[in-house]
């Protein structure tokens, strides 16, 4: 079987045809276990909720930048 796992949001929720929550791995926070993997729409839209409703990413550190501070 085929399935994958999904960050919980709000909008991932509302766009859910079955609300299965899991583990990702032992220890891990639960995520959304994504089973229905055949409706393309669906999961374009699934996954575009989700996205949408995400931070955005925090800038990282230039490598170049951790040498230049060390001259």
């Amino acid at each position: 079987m085929t399935s994958f796992f999904l960050k919980i949001t709000e909008a991932g929720r509302s766009k859910l045809r079955e609300i299965i929550e899991a583990p990702a791995y032992p220890g891990s926070k639960p995520f959304f276990l994504i089973e229905d993997l055949e409706d393309r729409d669906y999961l374009s839209a699934l996954i575009s909720a989700t996205y949408n409703e995400l931070p955005p990413p925090k800038p990282k550190k230039n490598a170049s930048n951790k040498t230049d501070k060390k001259r």
